[in-house]
This record gives structure tokens, C-alpha cells and sequence, in this order.
């Protein structure tokens, strides 16, 4: 009986004993968890080469027109690293409708707005044309009334004379009217209305006398 009761005290020494050291352990540190998809730094990051942050997982998350592992290149449809800027797949005259083609500015047309639309000329500085009172305007040119020539529809044609009034010139301007009607044309030009070279002579309307 005696060595039950000393069997028993010990065992609840040793209870005592156990309890106690528990009770002084510190508690578990808590173990911190991060997702993915939770940024770790908001502000741009030299690994991102300042143009986006690193994320939970450490990789870089680029700011829009960048791309690659550390934003290091421009993002497609853009370009000028390091100042990353949208393409202009419109020639900087339209700009990208929701299917994908250019909406060109007044004045431009093409697939890429690299052209003059009708009734305008001076590409890249697309103007509408001015053919004055004497033409109208054709694809990207004047067309002239007749005895009217120029861009601009602004000068006589050649055998006409008088702008704005342009008439047909008598003698094709090379030559005057005999008192019998007829022509006589001056030196190095023929026809019967001087509309022609003379023999030796080349180049009308200016005949020049041909070196030999």
C-alpha cells in the first residue's frame, strides 16, 4: 500500500510539472501568407525597369504600353522604348474604329490613311483642291475647262490667251493675221495657224533653231 501512495505523489509531480511548462511556452508565430494575385509593392520597381511593380510572387506586372519579364520593351501596338507610345496605324490621320480598320480625318483615305481622299491633294498636308471658277475637282487633281490649264485651273491653256477670259489664240500666238485672213507666222514656226516648228527648228511651243 505504501508503494502505491509514493507511485501516486510522483506521478502527480510530474503532471504539475508538465502543465507548468506549457503554460510558460511562448504561443506559434503566425506564418504569413500571401496570394498571387495580391500586389507586394504598388510603386514602380527598378526590376520592373520603372515601368511596373512586382506582385506578391515577385514577378513584374507592367504598366499599360509595356511588356516583357522586367517591362523592359514596349507592349504590341506600341513603341519608343523607354517612353512607350501608341502606334499610329492610322498615319496619325484617323484612328482605329471596333473592327479594326481606320476611320480616316477629312481629306485622308487608304487602308491607312495614307492618301489623299478625292477632291483633296498635298499629301501628308491633305488640302481640298481649288480650281477656281475654270474646273472642278477630280480625284486629286484639277480637271480644267478647255483653254484653262494650271493646278489651279489659273493660267491659259497654250493657244489661248486673255485670263481669265482665255480665248484661242489667232496664229497660236506665233505669228499675226495677213489682211487676207492667213497667218504669218514668225521666225521658226509653220502652219496655218503657226502651230508647228519650222524646218531646222524643234521644241514648239518654243522652237528653238536645231544645233547642228
Amino acid at each position: 500500500m505504501k508503494a502505491k501512495q509514493i507511485f501516486g505523489a510522483a506521478l502527480a509531480a510530474v503532471s504539475v510539472c508538465t502543465m507548468t511548462a506549457a503554460m510558460a511556452a511562448p504561443p506559434p508565430k503566425a506564418v504569413a501568407t500571401a496570394t498571387a494575385n495580391q500586389p507586394a509593392d504598388q510603386a514602380p520597381s527598378p526590376k520592373c525597369s520603372g515601368h511596373g511593380a512586382l506582385n506578391a510572387s515577385g514577378a513584374c506586372e507592367c504598366s499599360a504600353g509595356y511588356a516583357g519579364a522586367t517591362c523592359g520593351e514596349c507592349q504590341a501596338g506600341f513603341s519608343g522604348f523607354p517612353s512607350c507610345q501608341p502606334v499610329q496605324v492610322c498615319g496619325g490621320h484617323g484612328s482605329v474604329n471596333a473592327a479594326g480598320s481606320c476611320d480616316c480625318s477629312a481629306g485622308y483615305a487608304g487602308a491607312t490613311c495614307n492618301t489623299c481622299g478625292v477632291g483633296f491633294s498635298g499629301f501628308p498636308n491633305c488640302q481640298r483642291l481649288q480650281c477656281g471658277d475654270h474646273g472642278t475637282a477630280g480625284a486629286n487633281v484639277c480637271i480644267c475647262n478647255s483653254g484653262f490649264s494650271g493646278a489651279k485651273c489659273n493660267e491659259c491653256q497654250v493657244g489661248f490667251s486673255g485670263f481669265p477670259n482665255c480665248q484661242p489664240t489667232l496664229c497660236g500666238g506665233h505669228g499675226s493675221v495677213t489682211a487676207a485672213g492667213s497667218c504669218s507666222c514668225n521666225a521658226g514656226y509653220t502652219g496655218a495657224t503657226c502651230s508647228a516648228c519650222q524646218s531646222g527648228f524643234s521644241g514648239f511651243p518654243n522652237c528653238q533653231l536645231v544645233k547642228k
